[in-house]
């Protein structure tokens, strides 16, 4: 029940307006009386005020008490009127129609609504500053089994990540992602700070490439989660090498070393990939050279070698708890954005599993390896036809088709980042069928109404 619709309250809300409104024509009448006077209205004369109102009004009292609430329990009523819809059938009204029944049905769904799925008693979830402090969360003395399970574990929300769900419910779920500087473990530290720089990456290539729906890919998230640290993008390789070397030397006096290896690949893999997605940042922006697409290909071919080695270890890692959101039990709190999330998409996320991560980053540098075949195809029927036969082939990965997209037109709207549209169109029409106005030879190439014709029938088709 509406607290609005008690009739005293109402009453004294009229009669409160009704003497603030008397008092300014009693000053008006001070002032200008024979205006007032001509001017006079009777309250009588309002007929939206009824007589129980207008003799509240004149007594100037306020005769009822403001409720404090006015809410009725209709759990009975409710359920009594739902009884005798039929299966599928809606009861619509002014103010309750589809777009209300489906939020209804959505904010007590425990897919859709994730203060469902929270108990009163359970404990808030640990941020990175709590879970140090509380000794939760590990930064030095790690084991290779804890490393390689963290490691497995960043992949699988790397993946998830790319294939559509929010930033802030899987990357950032990772307390060691959070602030990076503070690992005392080097290799984890720096493994992190890739991770960090890679999406930043990743969320600037496909922003660019402008080639995603809205429900393909969540561009937008916690900016604050990714605050500049001390580390360079460019630096990011070269710490990843000292990680695998220092890790390399320490193999060779450990006893079991397999394990110490397996970190090493994992590591490995990140920078041969990390400089593969930094290089297409770098000539998307740019132009396709020779070398950068030689050392592009170069280091996609370095990290297909190194995942089948890491498919064969990925057991030698701690794996998740059976039935828990985690995707590891060290360094994850999965709820800890839950409550920061817009309800405009279903915030219960599922992260892959280990294998099938590691078989989607095998797939995605495949992928990435075809889309530089682009570079080769210098008329526009070939290029179109390639572009067709990519969609067909990987056309739902986002990242691929973006890094397609961008490396045919670069970031200054050119074709390979040197040829203007409209000349790689002309160049491509007289290479299909040699029309003969397009021949340099022919003799009305110099008029200029042919000229004005032919620039502006290819300046409306780009």
């Amino acid at each position: 029940m509406d607290p609005l619709g008690n009739t005293p309250v109402f009453q004294a809300a009229t009669a409160a307006a009704a003497a603030a409104a008397a008092l300014q024509n009693k000053s008006d009448e001070l002032v200008m009386p024979d205006l007032y006077e001509a001017n006079q209205w009777a309250m009588e004369e309002g007929s939206f005020i009824d007589a129980d109102m207008q003799r509240t009004a004149r007594n100037n009292e306020d005769t009822g008490e403001y409720p404090r609430y006015g809410w009725v329990d209709i759990t009975k009523v409710f359920f009594d009127s739902c009884s005798e819809l039929n299966l599928g059938e809606l009861a619509q009204d002014m103010l309750f129609g589809l777009f209300e029944a489906m939020s209804a049905i959505e904010m007590m769904d425990p897919k859709m609504d994730v203060g469902m799925g929270y108990n009163k008693h359970d404990a808030p979830p640990h941020t990175f500053e709590s879970a140090v402090e509380s000794g939760a969360l590990k930064l030095d003395n790690f084991t290779n089994e804890e490393l390689i399970g963290i490691f497995d574990a960043l992949f699988a929300c790397l993946v998830s990540w790319l294939e559509g769900n929010s930033m802030d419910q899987v990357l950032f779920t990772c307390l060691y992602l959070h602030q990076p500087s503070s690992i005392k473990d080097k290799a984890l530290r720096y493994f992190c700070h890739a991770i960090r720089i890679l999406i930043v990456i990743i969320k600037n290539i496909i922003i660019i490439s402008s080639v995603n729906e809205e429900e393909d890919f969540q561009l937008y998230g916690n900016s604050s989660l990714l605050a500049v640290e001390d580390c360079q993008p460019t630096a990011v390789a070269a710490q990843l090498k000292e990680a695998e070397d220092d890790l390399v030397r320490l193999s060779k006096t450990k006893q079991q070393p397999e394990s110490t290896m397996a970190i090493v690949h994992r590591l490995r893999f990140m920078r041969h990939f990390y400089q593969s997605i930094f290089l297409f940042d770098f000539v998307m922006a740019s132009a396709p050279q020779e070398s950068n697409m030689n050392e592009i290909y170069k280091n996609l071919n370095a990290s297909l070698e190194l995942i089948p080695q890491i498919k064969r270890s990925i057991e030698k890692g701690i794996q998740p708890i059976p039935n828990s959101d985690s995707p590891n039990p060290i360094g994850f709190s999965p709820r800890i954005h839950d409550r920061s999330q817009p309800p405009t998409f279903p915030r219960n996320v599922k992260i892959r599993d280990r294998p099938s991560s590691l078989l989607f980053l095998e797939d995605l540098v495949h992928r990435l390896k075809y889309a530089c075949k682009i570079i080769r195809m210098r008329d526009y029927y070939s290029a179109l036809n390639f572009f067709i036969e990519f969609s067909k082939k990987s056309g739902q990965c986002v990242l691929s088709r973006s890094v397609l997209q961008g490396l045919f037109i670069s970031n200054r709207r050119l074709v390979f980042g040197t040829i203007p549209i409209k000349d790689f169109l002309w160049d491509s029409v007289r290479a299909f069928n040699s029309p003969p106005i397009l021949n340099p030879k022919h003799p009305l190439i110099a008029d200029l109404k042919i000229q004005m014709y032919l620039d502006t029938f290819f300046s409306v088709l780009h």
